[in-house]
């Protein structure tokens, strides 16, 4: 007989996790578009 609830709580370790990793993907994605933004513009102010 499985426990069910700890099921539960791996499924839901789990789903954190992949919500983290997505979160930090999306802020490198964004902070990655903010530094070439700002090289661009700094060859621009040369």
């Amino acid at each position: 007989i499985r426990n069910q609830k700890t099921d539960y709580g791996f499924c839901t370790i789990i789903w954190i996790g992949q919500l983290i990793t997505f979160l930090i993907d999306q802020h490198c994605a964004i902070a990655g578009f903010f530094i070439q933004l700002s090289i661009e513009l700094a060859f621009l102010n040369l």
